[in-house]
């Protein structure tokens, strides 16, 4: 399959690149830039548009026929049986970083100024922002310095917070050297950050395919660059609640959960979710992976099952349900 450019997305804009494409053809791809989607896909940012790709390619994989575009981000396709059904596509990007280096070096030099001779640890609880001033920042800790020299704070250990950065703070010893005091800076990136913009998403992406007026199953497909950095439990946690008990041995991990509060997909406004198709990759090396979880509580099931490795339902026990790892890890290119 040839590369696909258009003078209409720009003169030297690549939309597709076969290794990226290798489950797609070239009418699903024309399908994407055809006359009446091309004012969707103009108003889609790079990274919207290479997790589409990638979602249409797995779709195309499980089976799933063409269909429409609904709304940004949201694809209608045909499972298996004909069906109709939404797969609804969200770039996530890289995790976050510590903001620009500048202002971050910025921050740190103020911070450093502020502490004198004392050796220290900083953790950015979130990024810094372009521009950002980092006096009031240096004020507070260097009033914090006096009061841990005059005895007056216990610990070594501060917090500071406002609107603009939150800042972990700790002071480890003295020293009469005026270099190596800065020791390290945590990236300001949590797996509870990223479930949380997740779970946001997820929400927004319902909201948008009942807009488009859409009421039958979902599939999520949240894609990241170049990986999710995400626990497994933690995910099994937003998703499914916590266990009522779980197993690993040589037939693999399984657990069983049941509905309840605790559980995204219990939920009554996510019972036509589906599934969530995890996605990565690094187009730079042009690979990318990725697995899935399944609602068991789905009420609309969806003739399309993930091409790789899932987390899905292989048992029920009356009111709860027991689930397994299936499939084979899969890579595509």
């Amino acid at each position: 399959m040839r590369d696909l450019e258009t003078d209409d997305l720009g003169p030297t804009e690549i939309i597709a690149r076969p290794p990226l494409l290798g489950a797609l053809d070239d009418g699903w791809v024309r399908w994407a830039v055809e006359p009446s989607w091309k004012p969707l896909w103009e108003s889609l940012d790079p990274g919207e548009r290479r997790a589409a790709l990638r979602g249409w390619a797995v779709a195309r994989q499980a089976g799933a026929r063409e269909g429409q575009a609904l709304a940004p981000g949201v694809w209608q396709f045909l499972d298996a049986a004909g069906a109709p059904f939404v797969l609804t596509t969200v770039n996530l990007g890289e995790p976050a970083g510590w903001g620009d280096t500048a202002d971050v070096r910025r921050l740190r030099g103020a911070i450093e100024a502020a502490l004198g001779e004392w050796t220290f640890v900083i953790h950015l609880r979130k990024p810094v922002p372009v521009g950002f001033d980092p006096e009031p920042v240096a004020r507070a800790v260097h009033l914090w310095r006096l009061a841990i020299e005059r005895g007056d704070w216990q610990g070594r250990h501060a917090i500071y917070e406002d609107d603009w950065v939150a800042v972990d703070l700790s002071v480890v010893r003295r020293q009469g050297e005026r270099l190596g005091r800065w020791l390290v800076a945590v990236p300001a990136w949590e797996a509870s950050d990223r479930l949380t913009l997740v779970y946001q998403r997820l929400l927004a992406r319902i909201h948008a395919v009942e807009e488009a007026g859409h009421r039958g199953p979902v599939i999520f497909a949240p894609s990241a660059e170049p990986q999710w950095a995400l626990s497994r439990g933690a995910i099994l946690d937003v998703l499914y609640g916590i266990p009522d008990r779980v197993s690993a041995d040589k037939d693999g991990f399984r657990a069983v959960f049941r509905a309840s509060g605790l559980s995204l997909f219990s939920d009554q406004a996510c019972r036509n979710v589906q599934a969530v198709w995890w996605l990565e990759g690094d187009d730079a090396l042009q690979q990318w992976t990725g697995i899935a979880h399944e609602n068991p509580w789905a009420e609309h099931p969806v003739a399309c099952s993930f091409p790789g490795r899932r987390f899905a339902s292989n048992a029920v026990h009356g009111p709860a349900v027991e689930l397994s790892w299936q499939g084979e890890t899969a890579q595509w290119k």
